[in-house]
């Protein structure tokens, strides 16, 4: 299931079912690093097997500028 553009960020989404395979694609980035965990275990919750979560990595917190 593919979230409209217009919705609420994917940690305002409501868990309407469980799905073979949950996906998050080039957002985590984007989230608030006190959110994460609220959005690793959205993500658990709404997947029955397999999680796939292609995002880029830093480990520690780094200001991004756009333009």
């Amino acid at each position: 299931m593919l979230l409209p553009k217009a919705s609420l960020s994917a940690l305002d989404f409501e868990l309407s079912s469980r799905y073979q395979q949950s996906m998050l694609l080039g957002e985590l980035i984007d989230i608030n690093t006190n959110e994460l965990p609220k959005m690793y275990k959205r993500l658990y919750q709404s997947s029955k097997r397999c999680l796939l979560l292609p995002d880029s990595y830093q480990p520690t917190p780094v200001e991004v500028y756009y333009w």
